[in-house]
């Protein structure tokens, strides 16, 4: 009896977890358009989060499975790429949710078209008296780098010293490289934190939000924990509307609605 109990119980605990997993995803329905509202056919969406994408079809339409807060890039030949984060109104939107996509703009150089010789001779006389504009640029050459340096005998301070294979197979292993390449990392991901902080600061956060206290800005931008792809790659409008619909769900969770 207790064999019995103990498998319905297993059984049950099976079927729960069977029934909560589809409840992780959502399809998401969307319509590629540009700013006159002509459908986008084959533009690629990509989940940033998942790392899967889908292409719209011929009327720009396109489902996906997303969760709140994953980050979608959506590319296209002749439109600016588009950045979009999932939230609470993408995903209970009844229908397709249009999103808009500002097409690209080519500037072309002007190009003088000349009618084409009648003789040979014709062509070689327009080929030899053809005005080129002047020009003080050089020739640059893609040619291999060549360490050409001579040593000219000890000089004061650190000298030059010309690496053989051996130093080299040395240099992954020592501890003097394994600081420099640290140091290198710490330097590189100082200046990916510059970056962020230029697009995402409390500047800009208490401009579309208005708190005043410090404390609580930072506890709002933990909050929405923005990803970092998003932040940096998404346009200057995205990057606004997600924060201020984030503050929306910020204010519901705080109990602030009615404020």
């Amino acid at each position: 009896m207790r064999l019995v109990g103990l498998f319905t119980f297993l059984l049950l605990g099976f079927l729960v977890s069977a029934e909560d997993e589809p409840k992780k995803y959502t399809y998401f329905e969307g319509r590629i358009i540009d700013v006159n509202n002509n459908k986008i056919g084959y533009a690629h969406i990509i989940n940033l989060n998942r790392r899967f994408g889908v292409v719209s079809d011929p009327s720009g339409r396109f489902v996906m499975p997303v969760m709140q807060g994953d980050s979608l890039m959506i590319t296209h030949v002749s439109h600016l790429v588009r950045f979009v984060m999932i939230d609470v109104e993408h995903i209970n939107h009844e229908g397709p949710y249009e999103l808009i996509m500002l097409p690209k703009v080519f500037e072309l150089s002007e190009v003088i078209v000349r009618p084409l010789p009648g003789t040979r001779l014709e062509f070689k006389q327009a080929f030899v008296n053809i005005e080129l504009p002047a020009t003080t640029d050089s020739v640059k050459l893609r040619m291999p780098h060549i360490n050409t340096m001579v040593y000219s005998g000890p000089q004061q301070g650190f000298g030059v010293v010309m690496k053989g294979p051996f130093q080299t197979f040395y240099d992954l292993f020592s501890k003097e490289a394994k600081q420099i390449r640290k140091l290198e990392k710490e330097i590189e991901t100082q200046q990916l934190q510059e970056e962020i902080e230029k697009r995402y600061n409390h500047d800009l956060v208490y401009r579309l939000t208005h708190i005043v206290d410090e404390a609580e800005r930072e506890k709002f931008m933990q909050y929405c924990n923005i990803p970092i792809d998003f932040i940096l790659n998404s346009t200057d409008y995205d990057l606004c509307i997600a924060i201020i619909r984030c503050f929306e769900s910020y204010r519901l969770k705080m109990g602030r609605g009615g404020g």
